[in-house]
């Protein structure tokens, strides 16, 4: 299909990230008669990172998100889109929830999403790719 449209296929790999931090209280050493100060709060930050690559080349696109939702990816695909906008692109993904949201709108150019499910993670990539015939697996 790339071909037709005097496009090239691009086959890249996404997947996110979780960056943060958690303080926890913990005992400390003090001297006797006195009270150390120390936080009694639980707090929890976290970042997100979203990132694609083409094993072919190596381009890759990344972005920092506040969560981890479909509002978020779908400010991701229409990122990758714009960056790679004379290009098909198959995207590869796992079976997060926000991936497979019926609210995704996928790009025109984005031909398609391709879920590798959670029950084999040990899966060979190169093997699934070689029969790839735009089966039920694509959006």
């Amino acid at each position: 299909m790339a071909a037709k449209r005097s496009r090239r296929l691009r086959v890249m790999f996404a997947d996110e990230a979780r960056f943060g931090r958690m303080n926890r209280p913990r005992p400390c050493w003090a001297p006797t008669g006195v009270r150390p100060e120390v936080a009694a709060q639980l707090i929890r930050e976290y970042i997100y990172l979203y990132g694609a690559v083409c094993p072919k080349d190596g381009r890759c696109v990344y972005l920092i998100m506040p969560a981890s939702d479909t509002a978020c990816f779908q400010i991701y695909l229409d990122v990758l889109s714009r960056k790679f906008r004379n290009q098909h692109i198959l995207l590869v993904l796992d079976g997060a929830p926000n991936h497979q949201c019926g609210m995704l709108a996928v790009p025109d150019h984005t031909r398609g999403v391709w879920w590798i499910g959670p029950q084999k993670p040990d899966n060979d990539m190169l093997g699934m790719l070689a029969p790839f015939d735009g089966a039920s697996r694509v959006c």
